[in-house]
Parts: C-alpha cells; sequence; structure tokens
C-alpha cells in the first residue's frame, strides 16, 4: 500500500509548483528537499549552491511567474535574487505547502519497489544520517538541469599559477577577494555577463577579459523601454525562424550595437542559440572596462594565449561553463533510459514523461524554454 499518492524530488520552483497541482487534484503528496529552504538555486548562500550576490533574473517578471500568483506591482521587472527568494517563499505560505515539505533530506535511490511493482521505492536519509523510505504511486523529479558544475580543460592547465574557479563558487568580487587582479571569465552565457561585469564594477579590475569559444548575441534587458521577452508574443513566434531571427539580429545590432565590432563574433543568428542578457555589458565593451577574446589556446604559467594569437597576463579564471544533469538517485538502467550523458540532455515525451517508464514518474523543468522562464513551463 502506498504511502502517498505522489512524491516530489525537490523544493525549488519546479517542485514547489509540482506539489501545488498535485495537492489540488485532490492526491497526497509528501516533498524531499536536501536544504533547509524552499526556492533552489534562487536562495543565496555564502558557500553553498545558489545563485551570487548580485544576481538578478535575466526574464522579466512577467514570464517568470507562477501563473496564478504573480509578483507584486512594486518589484521591478527583473527582481534581484533577495525579491526571488521572498516571492517564492510567499507562494509557499499562500498555498499551505510547508507542511508536505521535508526538509534536510536526501534521496538516495528511487526504484520499483520488489513487492509492489506499480509501486515506486523512494529512499533518503536526513541530514542527521537517518535513513527511511516511502513508498508511493507516483514520482515527480525536479531536481533541476543546474546540478554538476562544467569545468573545461585547457592545455597546460597544470601549470597555471593562479586560482581557478568555477562560477558556482563566484559570491562577488569582494567575498572572493577578486578586487585589482587580472582576471579571465571564460563563457558568455547569462553568468558570464554578470561575473564580467561585477568583477570590473565592484572588484575594480580593468580591464577584465572575457574569452569566448563561439561568440555569443547579447540583447538587452529592456529594448523600446519594454523588458525584451515582453517582444517573443505568438505573432513574432508564429514567423518563420529564418525572418525572425533576422529581425531579432537588427533589433540587437541596433539597440546595443554590433557584436562583431566588440570581438563577440556569434557564429550562428540569434534564434541558431540561446542569446544571452546584459544591460550593462555594452557601457563597458565601449570604454574597453571589459575585453573581449578568443578561444583559449594554451596556458603557461600566469600566461594565457589565445587562438587568435594575443596573450595575456592573468591571476585568475573564472570559468561560467554551465553544468550537467545529475540523477545520481536512479539506477544506472533508469539513467540511460532518461539522459543522454554525453549531450547532456533528457530523452522525454513532451520534455516531461519517458515512454519506456510509463507516467508513473515526470521530470518537471529540466527544459530550457525558446522564451520566458522556467516557472511557466513547469
Amino acid at each position: 500500500m502506498a504511502d502517498y499518492d505522489v512524491a516530489v524530488i525537490g523544493a525549488g520552483v519546479s517542485g514547489v509548483a509540482a506539489l501545488k497541482c498535485v495537492l489540488e487534484t485532490g492526491q497526497s503528496a509528501v516533498c524531499f528537499e536536501k536544504t533547509d529552504h524552499v526556492g533552489g538555486l534562487w536562495h543565496f548562500t555564502e558557500d553553498g549552491y545558489g545563485v551570487m550576490r548580485f544576481t538578478h533574473i535575466n526574464v522579466s517578471k512577467y514570464n517568470y511567474c507562477f501563473s496564478d500568483y504573480p509578483i507584486p506591482d512594486d518589484v521591478v521587472d527583473h527582481p534581484h535574487n533577495t525579491d526571488m527568494q521572498k516571492y517564492i517563499e510567499s507562494y509557499v505560505q499562500h498555498f499551505d505547502l510547508l507542511k508536505h515539505i521535508r526538509f534536510g533530506t536526501t534521496i538516495v535511490s528511487v526504484s520499483r519497489d520488489s513487492e509492489a511493482c506499480d509501486l515506486w521505492k523512494v529512499e533518503c536519509q536526513s541530514n542527521d544520517n537517518v535513513s527511511s523510505s516511502v513508498l508511493v504511486k507516483n514520482v515527480a523529479v525536479a531536481t533541476g538541469h543546474h546540478a554538476l558544475p562544467v569545468m573545461p580543460a585547457f592545455a597546460g592547465q597544470d601549470t597555471f599559477t593562479g586560482e581557478l574557479l568555477h562560477s558556482v563558487a563566484y559570491k562577488d568580487a569582494i567575498t572572493n577577494n577578486m578586487a585589482g587582479k587580472k582576471p579571465l571569465v571564460v563563457g558568455v552565457g547569462n553568468s558570464g555577463m554578470d561575473v564580467v561585469v561585477d568583477l570590473f564594477a565592484r572588484g575594480n579590475c580593468k580591464p577584465t577579459l572575457l574569452s569566448t569559444r563561439s561568440g555569443a548575441w547579447v540583447v538587452s534587458n529592456h529594448v523600446f523601454n519594454y523588458a525584451v521577452d515582453l517582444y517573443a508574443c505568438r505573432l513574432f513566434l508564429w514567423l518563420p525562424w529564418q525572418f525572425a531571427t533576422l529581425i531579432l539580429d537588427f533589433i540587437t545590432k541596433i539597440t546595443n550595437g554590433n557584436p562583431f565590432t566588440f570581438g563577440l563574433n556569434p557564429t550562428m543568428h540569434a534564434l541558431q542559440t540561446q542569446p544571452s542578457v546584459s544591460g550593462s555589458l555594452f557601457f563597458h565593451l565601449r570604454r574597453k572596462n571589459i575585453i573581449v577574446k578568443p578561444n583559449i589556446e594554451r596556458i603557461s604559467g600566469d600566461q594565457v594565449f589565445f587562438t587568435d594569437g594575443t596573450s595575456a597576463e592573468v591571476d585568475t579564471i573564472v570559468c561560467c561553463t554551465g553544468y550537467k544533469i545529475h540523477l545520481p538517485f536512479l539506477g544506472s538502467e533508469l539513467r540511460k533510459v532518461v539522459l543522454d550523458e554525453k549531450s547532456n540532455e533528457m530523452v522525454l515525451y513532451k520534455n516531461v514523461f519517458s515512454p519506456a517508464l510509463g507516467s508513473s514518474i515526470a521530470f518537471i523543468g529540466f527544459v530550457q524554454p525558446a522564451s520566458g522562464g522556467i516557472i511557466t513551463m513547469s
């Protein structure tokens, strides 16, 4: 006999949304969260996994909110992480979800029960090493796709005499003791945009170097006084992508400037990749506070050599090179069914279910929306 109808794994934005929706149907549910808080990565911590101290959402609040619980009007278009944390906590309180969440609980294993094959056995361990298990009819995995940091490997990297770290360990230039240093940021995703600007603005690192392998289109938070993601309406998405991307390319160039002028050198059109978002990068590029470099060719001591033949003296390298999905609680056979570890992509129908496993296990939030934020998808 099942202890619950549904077990939700993770109390980030996808997990609490799943929990709320399950409870609305009248089913019994329990949510397991390994930390002591809701909100997932939006909860800033000094020494753990999560956002940087200065992080704002790069999708506007209109597209990064729960559809039945909007972000208050007095909050700015792109809220700070503290505003997001308060908002998520308010959502949990408003829908009375807290009593269904078991904090400080790590999932050890999720598998079919040997005695009742129509049930899932969820084995867990509390932070004080107390083991327990529950039997459930359904499982909703909402642990997120930002799990394991991906570190690049460059020729001569072992000879580097400075500090090498992943952006997951970066809080801000002062906390990380980088003020006045000679940093290099690797990667031009949203984290790379945030880190490189913070190193100059807060850390007074001039110039701060930004290395990119494949270039990037960088759009502003606002275009013509409106949040840029609001333009991704049905009409725009209805257009053939070849035409739509020319529009986005053109708008980006007239609002920010030609990315090729600043060395960003995107290798694809804007809609062929995921554009990065920054409201201040081009301000610093024009003043050469930030200088864009191509991919790293090799490292020797404190010298970093780039593929264009130039080099620079560097004492800190911050790698904003993304994450891998990590599902350690699924056995190897289950993982092979739902996750292609080489491409780091989930193999799911409608980004939720595995046909091989059926509808009793769902994966919530393992998707990168074409427009808007993960909350509306979850």
